[in-house]
């Protein structure tokens, strides 16, 4: 079983700071966005999270990276 996704994602991941998370990470690694061309290697650890109004996120760092991005909302 996979784990839930968010009802809404963005069109493009949005630039983010520290989220409150709410649970472990997911890594997802190449094969399903585009920074996976060209046989770079690259993943992601996405965290379900939460913003101060209490909207659940999705939210992700790149692997090596500290810059958090929005990827999607639950309404």
């Amino acid at each position: 079983m996979h784990p839930p996704r968010p009802f809404w994602l963005l069109p493009h991941a949005q630039p983010i700071t520290m989220p409150h998370l709410l649970g472990p990470p997911e890594r997802i690694e190449c094969g399903w966005w585009e920074g996976c061309q060209e046989g770079r290697q690259a993943g992601r650890d996405y965290h379900l999270a939460e913003d101060p109004s209490g909207r659940k996120l999705w939210v992700y760092r790149e692997l090596g990276e500290t810059q958090w991005r929005l990827h999607g909302l639950w309404q």
